[in-house]
């Protein structure tokens, strides 16, 4: 009797630890609970420890250019919060890619994206060769960005330099009836409604706030960032304008 006794018990005992490897393997980590990375290296090990499987799966799987693109990551995963990465060079991670020559918090975010899907495929990193394409991306982008805000026109359209001038020009677009109907509805409503609609789309695409231009810089002097923001004032101020009442928003200079 104390013979099998002897014998079942380190069975007993192999048995717990093995239980709880297995739980410990399937458990996931809050990645807000775990310290900003110091390094590309500590991104893999802590997204791997932060990640669900699904999220692994695509990453690995999706093209690298289109990581970046797909809805699960199209407006910052867990960690484009949770490592600061809006911060820029405020964050940890945001200083360790801007002494290697990448800045901006969307160019960073990419950058880790890839690097994840190659490592995860046992492909080299080549973090190098991705920030200096990345570079040269921004510096096309930026000579173009220079050259929008100079101009007056984009595309054919006219871009107003700043708040009183959107006034004149949606006054312009807008034809009789419809400025009747936008002036005599509740403000919050119809400022809403055209926001969703037509007006609001077309006043970010057509006069450039969200890729450049006279205006956007006009926003960005003022401490407007969004483009959303943006468009959400310049409608506000236009139903006050309507309705001959002071529009509100006071430009710094």
């Amino acid at each position: 009797m104390s013979y099998l006794k002897f014998l079942i018990k380190p069975i007993a005992v192999l048995i717990i630890p093995i239980g709880a490897m297995a739980q410990v393997k399937n458990s996931k980590v809050d990645i807000y609970e775990l310290p900003v990375p110091k390094n590309i290296e500590e991104c893999f090990t802590f997204l791997e420890m932060t990640m669900t499987e699904d999220e692994i799966k695509l990453i690995k799987e999706l093209p690298e250019d289109s990581i970046s693109n797909n809805a699960k990551f199209r407006n910052g995963a867990d960690f484009f919060h949770a490592w600061k990465l809006s911060y820029g060079s405020g964050s940890r991670l945001g200083k360790y890619f801007n002494k290697m020559g990448l800045i901006g918090a969307q160019a960073i975010y990419e950058t880790i994206l890839v690097s994840y899907h190659r490592n995860l495929n046992s492909q080299y990193i080549e973090l190098q060769a991705q920030i200096k394409k990345r570079r040269a991306i921004q510096n096309t982008e930026n000579e173009a960005y220079k050259i929008k805000i100079q101009k007056d026109t984009l595309n054919g359209v006219y871009i107003p330099k700043n708040i009183s001038e959107c006034m004149f020009e949606l006054e312009k677009t807008y034809g009789e009836k419809s400025k009747i109907e936008f002036r005599n509805q509740e403000e919050s409503k119809v400022i809403a409604s055209a926001y969703k609609l037509g007006t609001g789309f077309w006043i970010r695409n057509k006069w450039g706030l969200s890729d450049g231009s006279r205006l956007q810089r006009y926003f960005y002097e003022n401490g407007v960032r969004e483009p959303a923001d943006m468009t959400w004032i310049i409608l506000t101020c236009y139903y006050k304008y309507a309705n001959k009442k002071p529009l509100g928003f006071r430009a710094r200079r």
